[in-house]
């Protein structure tokens, strides 16, 4: 088989020293090629496409520390961007659709000097291989550039919240996920569960045999307010709507275990600015008190030194002890965020969840 394990990385004939496609090439379709057939197929679907496409060979370059194939890598990358580009601007708008550049991680420590790994341009002569050198064989925690455009791009130039002395701005790659989600109308539309919350940041019944769980009317939602200074953040507090658990499941369905109830909030945000979930905190509490049920852990803010809401958190848990019949929970919700964050009204949601345990 001509192409192997990928469509020219692999190749044979020499690599070293070699300038890119001077060695030839496989007679195989490019990436290009395959990026346009791939959209021929999709567009065809009234309600939208979702492409992922991968220059999955520039990694394979990277652990063999090959800077000629790498090039072609890239290049012929480049190519398959550039007809998506085409496609958009020929058979869609740049109103309706997003296109997104990125890459999961850095391979080899690829850096502009062959004698100092200390972050360097690469720089060199049109035509020549560039100056450069490989300090690594394997993936690295380097950043990676972000391109984006078109419907939703400024989601993710809002997410950017992070700071390299170096690279300027970057955002996490889960806030790019939520930034996509976001804009393809996910905070629109929230799932069964989740509990729609506010905040104005200033300028400056039981059924037999089961496990349920019901959330108090919340009305319009949860409306974080009575904003006060510390510090260096702005501090607004609410109370989550008491959250009821009732299980009627007899000893046998049930066995040894109980249940958990969980959290984790979605990012707020008011047009453009975004507030992260992290930014989000609560302090759990359970209104009927049982043995062997407890709340969780408080939850920090990242301003205060915790992860926030961003990610699962625990409300309460009950063991085989203290499951049965109806337990109502509740929770104190805090949002610290910096003193300069622009005035706006910030809209997101917060969803609990029901976990039987074994």
């Amino acid at each position: 088989m001509q192409v192997g394990s990928t469509l020219q990385q692999a190749r044979s004939g020499d690599v070293a020293g070699a300038l890119p496609f001077e060695v030839e090439q496989n007679d195989v379709p490019s990436l290009a090629t395959l990026t346009q057939g791939a959209l021929n197929v999709l567009e065809q679907d009234e309600d939208g496409l979702f492409l992922m496409v991968e220059g999955g060979a520039i990694d394979w370059t990277g652990h063999a520390n090959q800077t000629t194939r790498n090039i072609e890598e890239t290049v012929d990358f480049n190519r398959a961007v550039e007809t998506v580009v085409d496609w958009v601007e020929t058979e869609s708008s740049w109103d309706e659709t997003i296109v997104v550049v990125t890459a999961d991680h850095e391979t080899g420590y690829l850096d502009g000097s062959a004698s100092d790994p200390t972050w360097t341009p690469i720089t060199g002569a049109k035509g020549q291989l560039p100056d450069e050198g490989w300090y690594s064989g394997d993936h690295t925690n380097q950043l990676v550039p972000l391109f984006a455009k078109g419907a939703g791009a400024d989601r993710l130039a809002a997410a950017a919240t992070g700071t390299d002395p170096v690279r300027g701005a970057y955002l996490d790659n889960t806030a790019l996920a939520n930034a996509l989600f976001a804009a393809w109308g996910r905070e629109d539309a929230p799932e069964a569960g989740e509990i729609p919350l506010t905040a104005t940041v200033p300028q400056a019944g039981e059924v037999e045999g089961s496990l349920t769980m019901s959330v108090a009317d919340f009305g319009e939602g949860v409306a974080l307010g009575g904003g006060a200074n510390v510090g260096d953040r702005l501090r607004f507090g609410g109370a989550l709507p008491t959250v009821s658990v009732t299980d009627s499941r007899s000893n046998a369905q049930a066995g040894a275990g109980g249940w958990t109830v969980s959290g984790q909030a979605a990012d707020l945000s008011t047009g453009s600015q975004v507030l992260r979930a992290q930014h989000l905190g609560w302090t759990p509490g359970v209104l009927t008190t049982k043995p062997g049920v407890a709340p969780g852990s408080p939850v920090a803010t990242v301003l205060g030194g915790g992860e926030g809401l961003g990610t699962p958190a625990t409300l309460a848990t009950a063991t085989s002890d203290g499951r049965l019949g109806t337990t109502d929970l509740t929770a104190e919700l805090n949002l610290e965020v910096p003193v300069d964050t622009r005035a706006g009204e910030y809209a997101g949601s917060l969803t609990v969840s029901l976990f039987p345990v074994d």
